[in-house]
């Protein structure tokens, strides 16, 4: 495999989850790099500075374990950033909490279709539990005709 093709790729998810997530930009993933690594902890930052910067380098050579030393440690950073920017959300969730989300009234023109759709949804709901125990009914009485008549 042509390894100018095998860096692209592992340097492709991992410019993706720094531009999506940490809102990077940038000309190159050197450039997003280092504005996603003003926003990251020091040594998720260094690990990031020093991944981009070995990319480049590692184009000219045609070291098969060098490189697959660079693919794993870009996967492993993109695990290790995914578990960051997911322990950050959480975090964020927990210092917000649930007061911070207050329902707000229904407008008069949506109280209306929403009335109907609650009559109509109990209205279904009353047929199907009807019919539900009509039929355990008639299965219940078959069943008790067929012992009393010995059928069963």
């Amino acid at each position: 495999m042509n390894s100018n093709l095998l860096i692209d790729k592992s340097l492709a998810k991992l410019e993706e989850l720094i531009a999506r997530e940490f809102g990077a930009s940038g000309p190159d993933f050197a450039g997003r790099a280092k504005t996603a690594a003003a926003q990251l902890p020091d040594e998720l930052a260094a690990a990031l500075r020093e991944l981009s910067g070995q990319a480049e380098p590692l184009r000219s050579e045609s070291d098969p374990e060098r490189l697959a030393d660079f693919v794993f440690r870009c996967g492993d950073l993109y695990a290790r950033l995914s578990a960051y920017e997911q322990v950050r959300m959480e975090l964020e969730n927990v210092v917000m909490g649930p007061d911070s989300v207050t329902a707000t009234p229904l407008e008069s023109s949506e109280i209306e279709p929403l009335a109907r759709l609650i009559e109509v949804r109990d209205r279904v709901f009353r047929k199907v539990a009807d019919f539900t125990l009509k039929a355990l009914l008639v299965g219940l009485a078959l069943l008790m005709a067929g012992l009393v008549f010995g059928l069963i």
